[in-house]
C-alpha cells in the first residue's frame, strides 16, 4: 500500500467538511438568487449542512463514524478523496 493511499482521521474529517461546506455554500447561493417561497427548502438544507460542518469539526479523533469513514475512504466505498 503506498503513502498515498492512507487516510488519516483528520483527512477525512477535513474532506467531509469541506464537501458540506461547499455544498451548504451552493445551497445558500440558490436561495439568495431565485426569490421563491419554494426556495426555503435550499435554506433550509445549506442551514442543515452547516450543523453537520460543526459537529464533525467537534468529533474527536478517537471517534468510531469518523474510524470508519476513513476507512472506507481508503477502501474506495466512500467519495473521492483527492
Amino acid at each position: 500500500m503506498s503513502e498515498e493511499n492512507v487516510y488519516t482521521i483528520p483527512d477525512v474529517r477535513n474532506a467531509l467538511v469541506e464537501y458540506f461546506g461547499v455544498t451548504a455554500a451552493y445551497r445558500e447561493g440558490l436561495a439568495e438568487r431565485f426569490d421563491k417561497p419554494c426556495n426555503q427548502k435550499n435554506t433550509n438544507y445549506a442551514e442543515s449542512l452547516q450543523i453537520m460542518v460543526s459537529y464533525i469539526e467537534a468529533l474527536p479523533n478517537d471517534n468510531p463514524t469518523l474510524r470508519l469513514l476513513a476507512d472506507s475512504a481508503l477502501s474506495g466505498k466512500m467519495f473521492p478523496m483527492n
